[in-house]
């Protein structure tokens, strides 16, 4: 359903899916249907769904869902998700620094696009690449 755009259906079938014992692999594929279809409330619903059901998100939980605020600028969710991933030692990558940066453009965060190149630059774990310059630029 997600690579056939049908975002909503998506999340229907994962709804119809409750009676099962959800796993974090079916919640990061509705987090991922969610994100493609610009439904970034909906993707943070079913990220607080993962969470409640005592699974651990990992890196694809957190890149999805800080993906999905982009278009929508919601950085402060965006934000909140990165400092989640580091207070719970969730490893964070180019995706997640790109997603992030990205996010704050919409809403004018400029100061807080190159403050995450910068923590990028220096973390020593990923390095910057032209996805990373570029997004900071625009924002």
């Amino acid at each position: 359903c997600e690579k056939g755009r049908q975002w909503s259906l998506a999340l229907h079938i994962f709804e119809s899916a409750k009676h099962l014992e959800r796993d974090t692999i079916i919640f990061n594929a509705a987090i991922s249907a969610c994100e493609k279809g610009g439904l970034w409330t909906a993707a943070l619903h079913v990220f607080a769904q993962l969470k409640a059901a005592g699974l651990r998100p990992d890196g694809f939980s957190y890149n999805s869902l800080i993906y999905a605020c982009r278009p929508a600028g919601a950085w402060e969710v965006a934000l909140a998700a990165f400092d989640d991933m580091r207070r719970l030692s969730v490893p964070r990558d180019a995706i997640t620094y790109n997603s992030l940066i990205s996010s704050c453009e919409p809403g004018g965060r400029w100061e807080l696009a190159v403050g995450v190149l910068s923590e990028l630059a220096s973390s020593g774990t990923c390095v910057p690449d032209k996805i990373t310059y570029g997004a900071t630029i625009q924002a």
